[in-house]
């Protein structure tokens, strides 16, 4: 189990929880997840580098196509060469 956690000072902590077969915790974790912003041309350019080509660019998880002016989140769709 994996719980993505921000706290008041807008950083964020994975929590991993480890339980038995019968559900009872037996283990939790709790890590700082350390997060930025990466420019569009940033991620062009670490997919290529990495063996992927970029097959679809969304504004959301519905399908919507991002266009070049949009500037927030974006949901990305990479294939491996």
């Amino acid at each position: 189990f994996l719980s993505l956690k921000k706290d008041e000072s807008d950083e964020y902590s994975l929590m991993y929880v480890l339980a038995d077969s019968e559900g009872n915790v037996i283990g939790e974790r709790i890590r700082p997840l350390r997060m930025r912003q990466i420019y569009r041309s940033e991620m062009y350019l670490l997919a290529k580098l990495c063996g992927f080509e970029v097959i679809g660019l969304y504004k959301d998880y519905m399908g919507n196509k991002a266009d070049e002016g949009w500037l927030n989140r974006l949901v990305w769709v990479l294939k491996k060469k």
